[in-house]
């Protein structure tokens, strides 16, 4: 009886530990460790970072951490088994973080000024798709675009000196470009209604199962930080740069104007996961060619459970 009480009380002391890439769509996580509000749902959890969301799903899958915060696009290149992984919630949307960054100095001064011109990408990542949406949505080619790929951290240079034209980027990568950029002529395409961008609480079915009361505790604490975000955005933004190592100016533009933290069950944005998928099959990212039914990932359950009487 005694060992069996023991195996309890380390498996309740166990830490949950969330992956997360370098964006802010997971601050509601960070603003929930550090304002205190897991402390008062008696659940202890500490963020894993990772250069991006791919990789903190693919952390997760290798047992780095027990849950991902993940866009769409990572999970959909990440191409998890549904038997194993399960969305558990939505976590937050934006339609405006993406931002194509011009040099006006480049000829670009309209979105047909971009036909020809050289174009920083990551290639697979949110931006990239964000791009070659936005242009077929006016009606122009992205295979008339000349792709450059290149890693986040060196667009805002190139773009400043000149080795590239444009860059299709969000967060950091932008703001540290228009720094840069200060007192040159920029150029700034971006849309509501283009794409929303969507990120999402993930884990193994296994670790829903064994950690279910853990995880319905750290949404609750998630919802504590949703409320106190858009009440108190100044504290927020505070709080997320200093856990995330973050501007807080940067910070507080993207969760006052850019990104709306809620917690929902997300099951009518299905189909943008297969649209993507579409697009990751078009660009040679996916290896199958079957396609996936992406509402089989869907375990509403203890987001039900955290909320009972809610609809989400």
């Amino acid at each position: 009886m005694l060992a069996m009480l023991v195996l309890a009380d380390v498996a309740e002391a166990r830490r949950l530990v969330v992956a997360t890439g370098s964006g802010e769509m997971a601050g509601a996580i960070s603003v929930a460790i550090a304002r205190g509000f897991c402390a008062e749902e008696r659940v202890d959890v500490a963020i894993r970072p990772y250069s991006n969301s791919f990789e903190g799903l693919k952390g997760m899958l290798r047992g780095e951490a027990d849950l991902v915060a993940v866009n769409r696009t990572g999970f959909v290149l990440a191409d998890p088994d549904p038997q194993r992984v399960c969305i558990l919630a939505m976590l937050s949307t934006t339609e405006n973080q993406t931002k194509i960054l011009c040099r006006q100095k480049s000829g670009i001064n309209s979105m047909r000024d971009l036909l020809g011109k050289k174009i920083g990408v990551v290639y697979g990542s949110s931006g990239h798709y964000y791009l070659d949406a936005f242009l077929e949505a006016h009606g122009l080619n992205p295979q008339k675009l000349r792709i450059v790929e290149m890693k986040k951290k060196e667009m805002p240079c190139a773009l400043a000196t000149g080795e590239i034209d444009a860059m299709a980027q969000h967060g950091v990568p932008t703001e540290t470009a228009l720094r840069l950029m200060r007192g040159q002529p920029v150029i700034i395409f971006c849309e509501n209604g283009i794409d929303v961008k969507t990120a999402w609480l993930v884990s193994t079915r296994q670790t829903a199962r064994e950690q279910a009361v853990k995880i319905k505790r750290l949404l609750r604490a998630i919802e504590k930080g949703n409320q106190y975000i858009p009440r108190r955005p100044y504290q927020a933004s505070r709080l997320i740069s200093s856990i995330r190592g973050q501007s807080y100016t940067g910070v507080l533009n993207y969760i006052s104007n850019e990104i709306r933290y809620t917690l929902k069950e997300g099951r009518g944005h299905v189909r943008d996961f297969s649209v993507l998928e579409e697009w990751a099959e078009e660009h040679g990212y996916l290896e199958r060619r079957s396609r996936r039914n992406y509402s089989l990932f869907w375990e509403p359950k203890l987001l039900r459970d955290a909320f009972p009487g809610e609809i989400r």
